[in-house]
């Protein structure tokens, strides 16, 4: 696929680019999301009846030959990103038209969910007032994958129907989809992966997202990122920074392993909706004290101004924490092509 037609990929009809994380505060506080069983235009009871039932492992087997490259791409996407809106699985496919096409995704998404390793939730967008499909891994899902690729992660989906997990953790993980899809349509993007914890002697917060991008002076850095919401706890925030200044030994040793990705400079970035989040977070966490390389990537400006201008550093040393634009090269260079 071509530079210049990834860059049309997030671009409604009026030519704005959506981000379908994106939400107000007030809109965070107040969301809701809720499973959805209905199949087609059937009753409640029927739906139910419709959808697959397991009596053992054995049966993971048969269902997995059953399924296509495409059903295949979709079940590993939705099990990687755990929640996923309509959107990001359209725009996958325009992203990677070699592996699957957006026709095809209605038929393996609803082969998906009849089979029973999909689960359909329904969320009211706040701004449009419709009802939107989002599809996680189902526990069944979950299996079949622990069953026939052991060695892979995945993230355990029944703990989105407990208290351990609130609703609007949905939201995070659409926030992980949206950088990736972003940054994937990008000629300086060089490879992401989705799970990364620390190494063997020092752990790390969990992050949802690692991203190879190759950036000022086209060196490579890899991004450890760490979506923001704006109803999170300070004390998580606290963890990750200590962790993290833990793992490089407070920057001296910035060019850890990161699942393999390539680049030499490790740097912990975080992903703010707002401008004005962004400032605060920088104050509340001190970020100027630290002295290795922090990233902020500011939504409301990808959405407003573009990529390339949405990346925020601290001033290291500034007793204020302010934030400064960092200038990222190449970005832009789809436009030429």
């Amino acid at each position: 696929m071509s530079n210049k037609n990834k860059k049309t990929v997030f671009n409604d009809p009026s030519g704005r680019i959506v981000i379908p994380s994106l939400v107000t505060k007030e809109q965070e506080e107040n969301f809701k999301i809720y499973p959805s069983w209905f199949v087609d235009d059937n009753s409640f009871n029927d739906s139910i009846r419709k959808i697959r039932v397991y009596y053992n492992a054995d049966e993971y087997r048969s269902v997995y030959m059953g399924l296509n490259e495409s059903d295949v791409y979709l079940l590993k996407f939705i099990a990687n990103f755990k929640s996923v809106q309509k959107i990001h699985l359209i725009r996958e496919a325009r992203l990677f038209p070699e592996i699957f096409n957006a026709s095809s995704i209605n038929t393996s998404i609803k082969h998906l969910f009849m089979n029973n390793l999909i689960w359909k939730w329904k969320y009211k967008h706040p701004v449009y007032g419709e009802n939107i499909d989002v599809y996680t891994l189902s526990s069944n899902g979950y299996y079949l994958l622990k069953t026939l690729f052991g060695s892979e992660h995945y993230f355990f989906p029944t703990l989105l129907l407990s208290p351990r997990i609130p609703d609007v953790f949905h939201i995070r993980f659409w926030e992980t989809i949206d950088l990736y899809q972003i940054f994937a349509s990008l000629s300086i993007y060089q490879g992401s992966t989705t799970l990364f914890s620390g190494n063997d002697k020092k752990h790390v917060m969990k992050s949802p997202l690692q991203v190879s991008l190759q950036l000022i002076n086209d060196s490579i850095k890899k991004l450890v990122i760490y979506p923001n919401l704006q109803t999170d706890s300070s004390d998580y925030y606290k963890s990750v920074i200590e962790k993290w200044s833990d793992i490089i030994n407070d920057g001296a040793n910035s060019d850890i392993d990161v699942n393999g990705l390539p680049g030499e400079t490790s740097v912990l970035t975080f992903y703010s909706p707002s401008l004005s989040y962004a400032k605060t977070f920088a104050k509340t966490f001190e970020l100027g004290q630290y002295n290795f390389p922090i990233l902020i990537i500011v939504g409301s400006i990808i959405k407003s101004h573009g990529i390339e201008q949405a990346f925020l550093a601290p001033v290291v040393g500034d007793k204020d924490n302010q934030l400064k634009q960092i200038k990222i090269n190449r970005i832009s260079d789809n436009a030429d092509d």
